[in-house]
């Protein structure tokens, strides 16, 4: 026995139970509920190609449901009540506190929230004591569909004969209006709900007293996307009438609900008739069905096994479904990432490529630029071969110059020293005179400027010392140029 949950927060006040038969809308009401507000729950059974919106059924729950029924030997599909006070059953004590354990875990900080399973139809009273216990108030939604198209799908989708699916749907809502009067509920005819989901989801809050989210745009988007002509799983145009004779109240109940629907009639009285010939029918029927089950519980294990493993083999082809879509995904998502790269690349590849043309705009300008600086290189050079052979010129004429002007003071010089030993002569000859004379003081002037003269001839004096020379002498004694050409 698994633990009470101890310790674990006290539940919200408010659950919605989801009634109806398989193939019924449940799972389109479910899913209209839960955008609304209603919480569902996180382990939900996954999306089947029979119903590829989903279930919303609880998948614990679900097994938990299995395992109630398989107490009493029967299953999903199987059309007979079950025991007289089967809900009073000892063995039903660990699975219910199973059931509060789920409930706790999943809802505790929900303030609504719901089941949807078609089996809760039949096992209602399973549930009600444990909602009490954990002091919740339980809502009903009883979904009905018109009993010819749910025959009709369920013949696709499990090969089901019409006999028998119409006995289960009648099985079905007979228990769910029977174990629901004693709680507040709302009938939803799955007509209405495709039609005009927001006037029929407001009408059933407003009836069973819920509080919904306000239906925004975006909900209404989410909802009309959700309940698209896939969900219609049967066309009902195209589901065969129901004439057997046993449907007879079958008819007559699906007529009673619908007048439910409609003029607001209690179907009660029509489901009580129609639960008493079921129940005097399941009478007359027992021995044979007795001797049926026995004779055929072989059959029927061996059935149920190779179902069972139909049942395996299209969970694994399932799941190799689910991975070759996870392969595609992932090949997707490589595909996307190889094109990006692609595109990064050829973006990459354009940029090179502009900056090749760049490259190669700036190589002929630089080229361009080379010829422009050897045409003014070739005429620097010109300008230096001219300047070259101007200043060998000028350095030729330069020594041309310098050898004449060379030839020139070498004859100054010689002229000058002419001169110097002419003007020496005529001052020994006027120290001669004077001296003759007895002028001895002026001897001895003549005499110095006689040894001056010859000192400055000896050093090759310049033109103008020679003549300041001259100068003096005939200052003091007169012309002398006479006398030295004496």
């Amino acid at each position: 026995m698994l633990p009470s949950g101890q310790g674990i927060r006290p539940l919200a006040k408010t659950a919605v139970l989801l009634l109806g038969m398989h193939r019924s809308g449940t799972s389109a009401t479910a899913g209209v509920l839960k955008r609304v507000g209603v919480e569902l729950g996180s382990e939900l059974l996954p999306p089947q190609p029979d119903n590829p919106k989903g279930f919303f059924e609880h998948a614990r729950i679900i097994r938990l449901h299995d395992e109630v029924l398989s107490i009493f030997d029967a299953t999903w599909d199987d059309p007979r009540s079950l025991p007289e006070r089967w809900e009073q059953d000892p063995r039903l004590a660990s699975p219910r506190q199973r059931l509060k354990v789920i409930l706790r875990r999943t809802f505790a900080e929900r303030p609504l929230w719901g089941i949807k399973d078609p089996r809760l139809c039949r096992l209602l009273p399973f549930w009600m004591p444990v909602l009490h216990e954990l002091n919740v108030s339980a809502k009903a939604v009883l979904v009905v569909r018109n009993p010819a198209e749910t025959s009709a799908s369920l013949r696709r989708r499990n090969g089901m004969m019409p006999e028998h699916a119409a006995m289960l749907w009648l099985s079905h809502v007979l228990a769910s209006e029977r174990h629901s009067r004693e709680l507040p509920r709302v009938v939803m005819l799955y007509d209405d709900l495709m039609r005009d989901w927001a006037s029929e989801v407001q009408r059933a809050s407003d009836v069973i007293g819920i509080d919904l989210f306000a239906f925004s745009e975006n909900i209404k988007d989410d909802v009309t996307n959700f309940l698209e002509s896939e969900l219609w799983h049967y066309n009902k145009t195209d589901a065969p009438p129901l004439s057997a004779p046993q449907n007879l109240w079958v008819i007559k109940t699906y007529d009673a609900m619908v007048r439910w629907r409609r003029e607001a009639v209690l179907p009660t009285p029509v489901c009580d008739q129609a639960f008493e010939a079921l129940a005097q029918g399941e009478l007359a029927a027992q021995p044979i069905s007795t001797y049926l089950r026995v004779r055929f519980s072989s059959e029927g294990a061996a059935l149920r096994a190779g179902q069972a493993a139909k049942e395996a083999e299209r969970a694994a082809v399932q799941q190799d479904l689910a991975a070759a879509r996870q392969e595609l995904a992932a090949a997707q998502q490589e595909l996307a990432a190889a094109q990006q790269e692609l595109a990064a690349v050829r973006q990459e590849l354009a940029a090179a490529q502009q900056e090749l043309a760049a490259a190669q705009q700036e190589l002929l300008a630089a080229r361009q630029e080379r010829t422009a600086r050897s045409s003014e290189l070739a005429a620097l050079r010109d300008v230096h071969n001219d300047a070259t052979q101007w200043i060998r010129d000028a350095e030729s004429r330069e020594r041309t110059t310098s050898i004449a002007a060379s030839d020139a003071l070498a004859r100054l010089v010689e002229l000058r020293r002419s001169k110097a030993w002419r003007l020496a002569r005529t001052l020994w000859y006027i120290r001669t005179q004077l001296k003759s004379r007895g002028k001895t003081g002026a001897v001895v002037a003549v005499s110095q400027l006689l040894w001056r003269l010859l000192h400055v001839s000896h050093s090759l004096p310049a033109h103008d010392q020679v003549f300041d020379i001259i100068q003096l002498i005939e200052s003091r004694f007169g012309p002398v140029n006479n006398q030295a050409d004496h």
